[in-house]
């Protein structure tokens, strides 16, 4: 979705979403691995710390104290809101996409050269809100980051994370830039609802 069409774009949303008085929300986050050129997903342990994250702002910056976290999200959205008994559903969307290549590293700064890699991940964070009553979508926001990481071909130092670990908090880091000004946009919002 970074480099197409955002995936909540194409719906239109309500301006006139009034955040005031909502106490209950659902929440779900997901991170999507699907569109084109797109980065792996983030990694099920990361995405809990994003889902925290952001159970943290909304009752901190909305005043939304009725958090019901990994509720389904569309095509079930419309079954679930009956057993749930939740007004609205904000759903974060996540997807990335990753450019890599060779790097000497230390040429900058003239030290000694050493062969590596960059990777550059640029992070999407898509935030919607949807009446689960007829799904539609009442209100959306979305952000963009972008967050480099240079690695040596021989890694320095035992405790240094693998190749993969350190590119899953590569795009977990990039995902939490994103989301924090995604978040930002929203409490512009909430606080005037």
């Amino acid at each position: 979705h970074v480099l197409g069409t955002e995936a909540l774009a194409a719906r239109s949303s309500d301006e006139t979403f009034d955040w005031s008085g909502l106490a209950k929300i659902g929440l779900s986050v997901y991170s999507d691995e699907t569109g084109p050129e797109a980065s792996p997903a983030i990694s099920p342990m990361y995405l809990e710390i994003l889902t925290r994250r952001t159970e943290v702002f909304l009752k901190q910056s909305c005043g939304i104290q009725d958090i019901q976290p990994h509720l389904a999200f569309p095509p079930s959205v419309r079954v679930q809101r009956d057993k749930a008994d939740v007004p609205f559903q904000i759903v974060i969307l996540f997807s990335g996409r990753e450019i890599m290549g060779p790097e000497k590293i230390g040429e900058a700064t003239v030290m000694t050269q050493m062969n590596g890699v960059v990777i550059e991940h640029t992070a999407l964070a898509e935030v919607a809100v949807f009446r689960t009553m007829d799904g539609s979508l009442v209100y959306r926001t979305s952000a963009v980051e972008r967050e480099s990481l240079e690695q040596l071909d021989a890694p320095i130092g035992a405790t240094q994370p693998s190749a993969f670990e350190a590119r899953e908090i590569l795009r977990a880091h990039a995902a939490q830039q994103a989301l924090d000004r995604a978040l930002a946009h929203v409490a512009s919002v909430c606080r005037e609802g």
